[in-house]
């Protein structure tokens, strides 16, 4: 996988692509509708697929319209959280409601202005006017939805539309920010259940190495992704009041993992040491199964804030 930062870095066998609003990059093919087919190094379920017409007209990704009811799917499935757990409402849903933009009003003792002469920028979704900020990039296969609603950002597991294999289903930063004194805070309401194989995941990090946060057959874990590969690390059982926030953050040393009931009391799960100067990459929340979910479940969280520096 490859986030661009702009049409320059997007550059495949000689042809110039662009730099689409979900961070991946794209070159012409005229047997897409919109022109335009992602490259092989996009991220999810977008690499070699087509560039929606929506999305390259106005830098939105599909996602659950602007109501609190349907979720949408990757195949243009809704799901309307409302109804009975076995009914799926075929149909075609609007493009992504992103609603305003994404505000700097963090919750109490939340570090906002300068650091040490260094602009600091926080933006914070509570999840609660029913559509996506901007901010956030939405990417799900079939079988994951997405929606917000009741002031939460949830995800369903939908086993009847599950392909074959593990699925990630997320949202991530569009854009690309440094990583040294980045902070990506979430807020847990609660994580899958049904399936033991299945999680909900926090993640901060670029193509060369990632640390991250999840919850799995009940125990709350760090994860790493370097040379390629996954590994967990620092098990625990998972307590909902003790581990009530996530905080994945990058300091001098690297990237650290840390756990609060409050907020405020920030306990060390895991650390990954690396010379973060220079280094880009992006927020990640969202779901994650290793089969084929054994149930109708879903995750919810309460809200989500990034903060970034700008870099000298």
């Amino acid at each position: 996988m490859f986030l661009c930062q702009d049409d320059g870095s997007c550059e495949q066998g000689g042809s110039q692509g662009v730099c689409q609003p979900s961070g991946y990059c794209s070159f012409p093919d005229a047997s897409c509708e919109s022109g335009q087919r992602y490259g092989e190094l996009a991220g999810g379920t977008l690499a070699g697929t087509c560039v929606e017409p929506e999305e390259l007209a106005t830098g939105e990704v599909s996602g659950p319209g602007s109501g609190p009811g349907p979720a949408m799917t990757s195949d243009g499935d809704t799901v309307d959280p409302s109804v009975d757990e076995g009914t799926t409402t075929r149909g075609t849903s609007p493009p992504l409601d992103t609603g305003p933009e994404p505000t700097t009003d963090g919750p109490p003792g939340t570090d906002e202005g300068t650091t040490g002469g260094v602009a600091r920028q926080c933006s914070y979704d509570e999840f609660d006017d029913e559509s996506i900020d901007g901010l956030w990039c939405v990417n799900v296969p079939s079988g994951v939805s997405v929606a917000e609603h009741s002031d939460l950002l949830w995800f369903y597991f939908l086993p009847d539309e599950w392909p074959p294999g593990s699925h990630t289903g997320e949202i991530h930063s569009c854009s690309p920010f440094p990583l040294r004194g980045a902070e990506l805070t979430v807020h847990i309401d609660h994580m899958p259940e049904v399936s033991s194989f299945t999680e909900g995941f926090l993640e901060l990090g670029n193509d060369e190495f990632r640390l991250g946060m999840g919850v799995v057959g009940g125990q709350l874990y760090a994860f790493t992704f370097l040379d390629g590969d996954y590994a967990g690390t620092a098990w625990q059982p998972f307590e909902p009041g003790t581990h009530h926030y996530w905080r994945l953050r990058g300091d001098e040393d690297g990237l650290v993992a840390e756990f609060s009931p409050d907020h405020n009391a920030w306990v060390h799960l895991y650390s990954l040491p690396r010379d973060l100067s220079g280094q880009s990459g992006s927020g990640f929340l969202g779901v994650y199964s290793d089969s084929v979910p054994l149930g109708r479940d879903d995750a919810a969280y309460d809200s989500l804030e990034l903060c970034t520096l700008e870099e000298p």
